[in-house]
């Protein structure tokens, strides 16, 4: 009643500006109704004006995103079964956000209705995948789809594969899952260095140990090379490595830490 009576006697173009007036908090009536997990309004606020569920608040949240707060599969049904365009979505990524509460069954329904929502990124550009290496969420990738397994060879805004971010982080189950659909070479050209732990474990990785890939790098000239000693002491150790192996500048591990010794001695004097 006072949507319709408000349109009648404002006088303004915008006929929907009763629905779109935000409060101090950022929140139009859509996002009131999506935080009080009240369906029947969020529903029909949709069917007067769909605009605001994009739009984010204060807390850079769009209703969309509030939704993720109950467990009402009602509410989410109404909201993400729109057709709704990625791009226009402001603030947080709804995916990523179910995915933080470990709402795997509402991503799996998220990416049934709208697979464009699955490739969101955030303000890192990272994605899903990106999110499910930095959490260790191996759940994460029953969801993966043929149609979305290229998200797992994406980059985020350093360059870096969700592949090279778990073997940072010591993720064996999540390395043997994107082994088989993830390229090794991130956004600066670095190969993805494995700690010698993750070699032992993960059968597929073990004949890995001394090949040479971008510039002739083996995962011990790169665990020397970036200063890793949490890779670099395991790799040392571990009886399968060869200590000669040549980069193309024909150096071996050695020759780079010698370098390197020299090159900070030489600084502090």
């Amino acid at each position: 009643m006072l949507i319709h009576r408000a349109r009648n006697l404002l006088n303004v173009e915008d006929k929907n500006l009763i629905l779109r007036i935000k409060n101090r908090h950022g929140n139009t009536a859509l996002h009131e109704a999506a935080i009080c997990h009240h369906v029947g309004m969020v529903r029909r606020l949709l069917s007067e004006d769909s605009e605001p569920v994009y739009w984010m608040n204060v807390e850079k949240k769009s209703p969309l995103y509030l939704a993720l707060y109950t467990s009402d599969s009602a509410i989410h049904n109404v909201l993400f079964s729109l057709l709704l365009e990625p791009s226009r979505i402001q603030g947080l990524p709804p995916v990523p956000g179910a995915i933080l509460r470990k709402n795997y069954d509402l991503a799996a329904k998220i990416l049934k209705k709208n697979i464009k929502l699955f490739a969101m990124t955030d303000s890192r550009s990272g994605h899903v995948i990106h999110l499910a290496a930095y959490t260790n969420q191996t759940e994460v990738f029953e969801l993966l789809l043929p149609k979305t397994e290229y998200l797992a060879r994406a980059q985020d805004m350093n360059g870096d594969l969700p592949i090279y971010i778990a073997s940072k982080m010591g993720y064996v189950e999540l390395i043997e899952k994107l082994y088989p659909i993830s390229e090794f070479l991130n956004g600066r050209g670095q190969w993805t260095s494995f700690g010698s732990e993750i070699y032992t474990e993960t059968s597929e990785l073990r004949m890995l140990i001394n090949d040479r890939y971008y510039a002739g790098n083996t995962a011990l000239h790169l665990a020397v090379m970036h200063s890793q000693p949490v890779a670099l002491i395991p790799l040392v150790l571990d009886k399968r490595i060869n200590l000669f192996v040549l980069k193309h500048e024909c150096l071996t591990a050695l020759d780079i830490a010698q370098y390197r010794i020299r090159r900070e001695y030489a600084l502090r004097k």
